[in-house]
Protein backbone atom coordinates (compact mmCIF):
# COMPACT_ATOMS: atom_id res chain seq x y z
CA UNK A 1 0.00 0.00 0.00
CA UNK A 2 2.94 2.67 0.86
CA UNK A 3 4.29 1.73 -2.37
CA UNK A 4 1.07 2.28 -4.29
CA UNK A 5 0.55 6.02 -2.26
CA UNK A 6 4.41 6.76 -4.45
CA UNK A 7 6.93 6.08 -1.16
CA UNK A 8 10.35 5.21 -2.90
CA UNK A 9 12.21 5.83 -0.03
CA UNK A 10 11.98 6.50 4.05
CA UNK A 11 14.37 7.09 6.55
CA UNK A 12 12.40 5.43 9.47
CA UNK A 13 9.54 3.78 9.21
CA UNK A 14 7.72 3.51 12.70
CA UNK A 15 5.25 0.45 13.40
CA UNK A 16 2.76 1.51 16.31
CA UNK A 17 0.98 -1.84 16.68
CA UNK A 18 1.60 -4.59 19.68
CA UNK A 19 4.65 -7.00 18.99
CA UNK A 20 5.65 -5.17 16.15
CA UNK A 21 9.16 -5.85 17.09
CA UNK A 22 8.94 -9.82 15.85
CA UNK A 23 11.96 -10.71 13.68
CA UNK A 24 9.38 -12.27 10.76
CA UNK A 25 7.25 -9.70 10.87
CA UNK A 26 9.70 -7.16 10.36
CA UNK A 27 11.27 -9.45 7.56
CA UNK A 28 8.55 -10.03 5.85
CA UNK A 29 7.85 -6.22 5.85
CA UNK A 30 11.16 -5.38 4.85
CA UNK A 31 10.90 -8.12 2.07
CA UNK A 32 7.89 -6.79 0.79
CA UNK A 33 8.91 -2.92 0.34
CA UNK A 34 12.18 -4.41 -0.75
CA UNK A 35 10.03 -6.12 -3.51
CA UNK A 36 8.66 -2.84 -4.41
CA UNK A 37 12.15 -0.87 -4.56
CA UNK A 38 10.85 0.86 -1.67
CA UNK A 39 14.31 1.94 0.32
CA UNK A 40 14.06 1.64 4.37
CA UNK A 41 16.37 3.23 6.53
CA UNK A 42 15.51 1.94 9.57
CA UNK A 43 11.95 0.07 11.34
CA UNK A 44 11.11 0.59 14.84
CA UNK A 45 8.45 -1.93 16.63
CA UNK A 46 6.91 -2.10 19.52
CA UNK A 47 8.16 -5.47 21.73
CA UNK A 48 4.86 -6.17 23.83
CA UNK A 49 1.60 -4.87 24.05
CA UNK A 50 1.34 -1.33 23.47
CA UNK A 51 -2.09 0.64 25.12
CA UNK A 52 -2.85 4.37 24.20
CA UNK A 53 -4.75 6.76 26.10
CA UNK A 54 -8.18 7.99 25.45
CA UNK A 55 -6.56 11.15 24.20
CA UNK A 56 -3.99 9.40 21.71
CA UNK A 57 -1.06 11.13 23.28
CA UNK A 58 1.39 8.20 24.78
CA UNK A 59 1.89 4.57 24.21
CA UNK A 60 2.61 2.33 27.37
CA UNK A 61 3.92 -1.22 26.91
CA UNK A 62 3.58 -2.04 30.24
CA UNK A 63 1.91 -0.86 33.30
CA UNK A 64 5.48 -0.11 34.74
CA UNK A 65 5.46 2.36 32.24
CA UNK A 66 2.23 3.55 32.88
CA UNK A 67 2.77 3.93 35.90
CA UNK A 68 6.62 5.86 35.59
CA UNK A 69 4.81 8.27 33.35
CA UNK A 70 1.68 9.06 34.97
CA UNK A 71 3.50 9.74 38.55
CA UNK A 72 7.13 10.76 37.36
CA UNK A 73 6.42 12.32 33.92
CA UNK A 74 9.26 10.08 32.68
CA UNK A 75 9.12 6.83 30.03
CA UNK A 76 11.22 3.77 30.36
CA UNK A 77 14.43 3.80 27.72
CA UNK A 78 13.80 2.53 24.50
CA UNK A 79 15.83 -0.39 25.01
CA UNK A 80 12.85 -1.67 27.30
CA UNK A 81 10.10 -0.84 24.99
CA UNK A 82 10.90 -1.08 21.05
CA UNK A 83 13.37 -3.17 18.74
CA UNK A 84 15.16 -1.25 16.04
CA UNK A 85 16.19 -2.92 12.86
CA UNK A 86 18.24 -2.04 10.10
CA UNK A 87 16.11 -2.21 6.59
CA UNK A 88 18.30 -2.26 3.27
CA UNK A 89 19.87 1.17 2.76
CA UNK A 90 22.07 2.93 4.90
CA UNK A 91 21.00 6.18 6.01
CA UNK A 92 22.47 8.91 8.43
CA UNK A 93 21.71 9.13 11.96
CA UNK A 94 20.25 12.00 13.09
CA UNK A 95 22.74 13.87 15.65
CA UNK A 96 20.12 13.25 18.58
CA UNK A 97 19.62 11.63 21.98
CA UNK A 98 16.74 10.30 20.29
CA UNK A 99 18.44 8.22 17.77
CA UNK A 100 21.67 7.32 20.07
CA UNK A 101 20.58 3.90 20.66
CA UNK A 102 20.60 3.33 17.44
CA UNK A 103 24.37 1.68 17.98
CA UNK A 104 23.13 -0.59 21.20
CA UNK A 105 22.12 -3.32 22.02
CA UNK A 106 18.26 -3.00 20.17
CA UNK A 107 19.80 -2.84 17.10
CA UNK A 108 18.99 -6.02 14.93
CA UNK A 109 21.27 -5.76 11.09
CA UNK A 110 19.13 -8.29 7.98
CA UNK A 111 22.73 -6.73 6.05
CA UNK A 112 24.82 -10.04 4.98
CA UNK A 113 27.71 -7.78 5.35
Amino acid sequence: MLHRYGLKEVGLISLKSCHSANPEFVTDFLNALTEKKVKVGWILGYKGTINTTPRGKHVYISRIDSIAHRWFKIKLPDRYRVRIFEGNTRVINPNSPRYNHFTGINLADFDDD
